[in-house]
């Protein structure tokens, strides 16, 4: 719903998340990075006018450190020149509460000058303190855009343009 209160603004909150584990690539596709060690820091500037307690950082403080594990398996496939897929699934525990991200996006190209995105992007935050009886719920993102393309080409020839020393 439109409202206006403030939910989020610039550097708050700032998340940094930093794991220890491994990267395991079988193609130019396909990524599995799990880190059975990861750390979450979330840092929210300016608690007077944004609700710290969306970011599952507690009501008296500012920020939020806490360890868990963290799975991140991302994929693109191209089926045709035209069109590209990608897709991120992300996933932090902090073996209490869950956080879990799904990001697809399909590229297409129109024609020579036109090209369009498609992307859904769900998530689940159960991190979040919530109000007494409240439960978390999923949250879905979704965004088309249409765009225009051009290449600028060199319209000189290399080849012609030779220095001899």
């Amino acid at each position: 719903a439109n409202s206006p209160e403030l939910k989020t603004a610039a550097f708050a909150p700032i998340r940094l998340n930093i794991g220890v584990g491994l990267d395991y690539k079988p193609n130019d596709q396909l990524s599995v990075m799990l880190a059975p060690i990861a750390y979450k820091f979330v840092y929210v500037r300016d608690t007077a006018h944004i609700n710290q307690n969306d970011f599952g950082v507690e009501s008296d403080k500012d920020m939020l450190n806490e360890v868990g594990s963290s799975l991140k398996v991302v994929y693109s496939f191209k089926p045709i020149d035209a069109i590209q897929l990608d897709s991120r699934f992300y996933l932090y525990t902090n073996y209490k509460k869950v956080e879990v991200e799904l990001e697809l996006v399909a590229n297409f190209i129109i024609n020579r000058y036109l090209s369009a995105r498609v992307s859904l992007y769900p998530r689940y935050d159960s991190t979040a303190i919530l109000a007494e009886g409240e439960k978390a719920k999923l949250q879905f993102k979704e965004f088309v855009s249409i765009g225009f393309a051009h290449k600028f080409t060199e319209t000189l020839d290399r080849k012609k343009k030779v220095r001899h020393l």
